[in-house]
């Protein structure tokens, strides 16, 4: 079964951008988002690194009330293939690991 892991690469640092400037000029109180496994890590990491990194920025996003439904609409997806239990199956919401997509209805929009 092939699973949605993350963005790919541009889509990721674009997202990654947009919430680190919304950090800063939220006045940098809390945690600094998560770093996206780009670039060099991109080609290091692993499916299951890559879908946990993911994972923390959507709860990291969520946690901040920021909305990223606007830039994940219609951008395509990375998808690895079922390995391990313990990647996320975004298209089934029976999946025990899903993480909880309500970041999507988050009030906050990035600009």
């Amino acid at each position: 079964m092939v699973l949605t892991v993350c963005p790919y690469p541009l889509t990721w640092n674009r997202i990654y951008c947009k919430l680190k400037k919304k950090w800063i000029e939220d006045g940098c109180s809390g945690e600094h988002p998560p770093k996206p496994l780009i670039v060099d890590l991109w080609a290091s990491s692993s499916d299951q690194e890559k879908s946990e990194r993911w994972c923390e920025t959507l709860e990291w996003a969520k946690k901040n009330h920021y909305s990223l439904l606007q830039e994940l609409y219609n951008q395509p997806m990375y998808g690895g293939f079922d390995t391990s239990d313990s990647l996320t199956d975004f298209s089934s919401s029976a999946s025990t690991n899903q993480p909880d997509m309500s970041v999507r209805t988050s009030t906050r929009r990035l600009q």
